[in-house]
């Protein structure tokens, strides 16, 4: 009895593989927990170099705070502030006189206009593509137009002009300064072996979701696969049994003649 028994399993195992049964599932269920794993630890080392960047940070601002306390570096701050403020405000008078004249008011209702014919081109669901593209040419063209005018506004006014001058040079002062920081910052030697640690824990998580992305595309490939061949066995076995049937009623008649 025990012999039959497992004749009669193996034979219900050999069933199940041509019938195309889910036999791989421990293999599917091997992949999702590779890849759980390594989305873990491009969690954990994501963590990682933000922490590094955050002592990064850290480093760079306790530097910058020193240089802030020195008088040098505030004077140069404050002249900065002053003068683009000063820029921002002739730039912004200088454009108020321009565009209260008749042609800027003129070309912007006309910007103004294929904007609106624009927008309403869009909601259509046939709209003539050569009408699309001609509106769309008027208006950068139009666009094109007022950029210019300010442009020329400012470039004509005599203190927007004299505050552009200041406030480059307050620029050209501060920057120096910026670079002083940063030259102060590549000389610590625990800075730099911060920027080195940074460099290479940005290439490995980079390298590690590459690798990610090739797992999951080669499970879910994987899968189509034993999907595929699963319904390919299915159907051999089923046209199998069909021809048995067939046997069997080829007997029953050779029987029924015999008898």
């Amino acid at each position: 009895m025990r012999k039959i028994y497992k004749l009669l399993s193996a034979s219900l195992l050999g069933a199940g593989l041509l019938l195309g049964l889910p036999q791989a599932a421990p293999a599917q269920a091997g992949g999702a927990s590779a890849t759980a794993e390594a989305k873990k630890r491009i969690a954990e080392m994501q963590k990682e170099l933000n922490d590094l960047r955050a002592e990064k940070a850290k480093i760079k601002n306790t530097l910058l705070a020193e240089f802030e306390d020195k008088d040098e570096w505030k004077d140069t701050v404050s002249r900065h502030k002053k003068a683009k403020a000063a820029f921002e405000s002739a730039k912004k008078k200088a454009l108020q006189s321009m565009k209260a004249s008749a042609e800027y008011k003129d070309l912007a209702r006309e910007r103004d206009a294929l904007v609106a014919k624009q927008d309403e081109l869009q909601k259509k669901r046939a709209a003539d593509p050569e009408e699309v593209a001609r509106v769309g040419t008027e208006l950068a063209k139009k666009a094109t137009a007022l950029k210019n005018m300010e442009k020329t506004a400012v470039e004509q006014d005599e203190k927007a002009l004299a505050a552009k001058d200041e406030f480059l040079a307050a620029e050209k002062e501060k920057r120096t300064l910026d670079a002083e920081v940063e030259d102060a910052l590549l000389s610590d030697p625990d800075f730099e072996e911060l920027e080195g640690k940074i460099e290479a824990a940005e290439t490995q998580l980079m390298t590690s979701k590459d690798q990610l992305a090739e797992q999951k595309k080669s499970e879910a490939q994987s899968r189509a696969n034993t999907r595929s061949t699963g319904s390919s066995g299915g159907g051999k076995m089923g046209k199998g049994m069909g021809g048995k049937g067939g046997m069997g009623g080829k007997s029953g008649k050779g029987g029924g003649s015999k008898y």
